[in-house]
C-alpha cells in the first residue's frame, strides 16, 4: 500500500476533500480497505449521517463549500484524537478552507443588513427541546430552494397560524418587517438566503427542492425529550388536529418513527393526498409530547385519552345507567365504618360505581385509606 503523499494539495471540490481525507486517516491508522462514510462520521465526532448528507449535498450543488465552523470541528476533534499525528489532515483541511475562504464566506453576512440580530447558527447544535421543536416544525413546513448557486430559506403558513411564524422569527432574531402576506392564499410566509443558516439545515437532514417532503429521514438526537420535541414540532406543521395523526410523502420517514417508539400502529396512505402517508402516534406518546414541551401551536394541544383512561370512563358510565339500589342515607352510613372496595363487594358493585355515587351525593369518605 502506498504512503499518502505528505504534502497534499488543495482541493476545491468537498467530495474529493472528503476522498482525501478517508485516504489520510486510513493511512493514519493502517487500516485496510475502505472507510465507509458513518465510519469516518464516527471518527470526526459527527453523527452518523454526517458525511452522508454533504456528499448529497454537494453531489447536488456545484457551489457547495463546507462551513468553517465544520471544518473546525473535524480540525479540533482530528487533532483531540490523534494528537501531533493528525498533522497531515490538518493540512488537508486547511488547505481547502485556504483556497476557499471567498467562496465559503461569500453572501454569509450579507443578510445581516436586513436581519442585524439574526442567529444564523442556531440549529448547529439540537440540544434544547426548543431547538429540536423548532426543527421538527420546519421539517414540516420549512423549505430550501436552489436558484443558481443562492440557496432559498422559506416556511410559508396559514394566517390562522401566524402566532408559530412570530414566535419563530422572534427565536430566531429575524426581522419582522420582512413578514410577507398573501391574501389570496391567507398565507404569510419568511424567506431569505444565507449560505450558513442553509448548510446548516442540511447537515442537519434537510433537503432542498420539492422531492424534501418524500425523501427526509428521522434525524438522530441524543435524548428522549429531544426526540419529543423533534415529533411535536413536526406535528403542529403536518398533524391532524384532534388526532394522534402525523402525515408525510416520506414512508421511511414514518417508519423510522415508528420503530423508534416502538408503535403497534400502521403506516397507511393518506385519504385526502394519494401521495402521502398517515402514520397514528398512540396516545400516551402523545400525551407525553405535549407534557415535554410546552410552547406549541394551541390549537392542537388536544390531550388524548389513553386506552386506560377510556376504560374507567366506560366503567363510569356503566355505573350511571346501572340501577343503584342503596339510598344516599345508606350509603352515607357504609362509607363511615366500610372501604369502598367492601361495600362493593357486598352489594355487588364495582368499585367505581361505589366512588361515583360518593362523588354525585357528596358524600365525605372517612378517611383516605377508604378509597383504596
Amino acid at each position: 500500500m502506498s504512503v499518502y503523499n505528505s504534502e497534499p494539495k488543495s482541493n476545491k471540490n468537498p467530495l474529493d476533500l472528503i476522498i482525501d481525507i478517508k485516504k489520510e486517516i486510513k493511512r493514519l491508522i493502517s487500516k485496510e480497505g475502505r472507510i465507509s462514510d458513518s465510519k469516518l462520521s464516527e471518527l470526526l465526532s459527527q453523527a452518523t449521517n454526517h458525511i452522508k448528507s454533504i456528499k448529497k449535498y454537494a453531489g447536488n450543488n456545484d457551489q457547495y463549500q463546507i462551513l468553517k465552523e465544520t471544518l473546525d470541528s473535524w480540525r479540533d476533534n482530528l487533532i483531540k484524537a490523534y494528537k501531533n499525528k493528525s498533522h497531515n489532515v490538518i493540512k488537508i483541511i486547511t488547505d481547502y478552507y485556504n483556497e476557499n475562504k471567498q467562496e465559503i464566506n461569500n453572501r454569509m453576512h450579507k443578510v445581516l443588513k436586513y436581519h442585524p440580530d439574526i442567529k444564523l447558527n442556531y440549529f448547529k447544535n439540537i440540544d434544547t427541546k426548543e431547538k429540536a421543536y423548532w426543527l421538527g416544525w420546519l421539517y414540516a413546513e420549512g423549505w430550501l430552494s436552489q436558484q443558481g448557486d443562492i440557496i432559498r430559506f422559506g416556511i410559508e403558513i396559514s394566517k390562522d397560524d401566524e402566532i408559530l411564524i412570530d414566535r419563530f422569527i422572534k427565536t430566531i432574531g429575524f426581522n419582522p418587517k420582512y413578514k410577507e402576506y398573501n391574501d389570496e392564499r391567507k398565507s404569510v410566509k419568511i424567506r431569505f438566503s444565507n449560505g450558513l443558516f442553509t448548510n446548516i439545515l442540511v447537515e442537519k437532514g434537510f433537503l432542498i427542492g420539492k422531492e424534501k417532503s418524500k425523501k427526509i429521514e428521522f434525524p438522530e438526537f441524543m435524548s428522549r425529550e429531544i426526540y419529543l420535541s423533534f415529533l411535536l414540532g413536526y406535528f403542529d406543521g403536518d398533524g391532524k388536529q384532534g388526532t394522534s395523526k402525523i402525515c408525510s410523502g416520506s414512508k421511511i420517514f414514518l417508519a423510522q418513527i415508528k420503530n423508534h417508539f416502538n408503535l403497534n400502529t400502521h403506516i397507511s396512505p393518506s385519504r385526502k393526498n394519494d401521495d402521502n402517508f398517515e402514520l397514528a402516534l398512540s396516545a400516551e406518546l402523545f400525551n407525553e409530547m405535549l407534557e415535554n414541551y410546552t410552547n406549541s401551536l394551541s390549537r392542537k394541544k388536544i390531550r388524548l385519552e389513553t386506552n386506560e383512561e377510556r376504560i374507567e370512563r366506560l366503567r363510569e358510565f356503566a355505573a350511571k345507567t346501572k340501577k343503584f339500589k342503596l339510598t344516599k342515607e345508606q350509603l352515607q352510613n357504609l362509607i363511615q365504618t366500610m372501604k369502598q372496595s367492601e361495600i362493593a363487594e357486598k352489594y355487588n358493585y364495582s368499585q367505581s360505581t361505589i366512588s361515583y355515587w360518593c362523588r354525585k351525593w357528596g358524600i365525605k369518605k372517612k378517611n383516605d385509606s377508604a378509597s383504596d
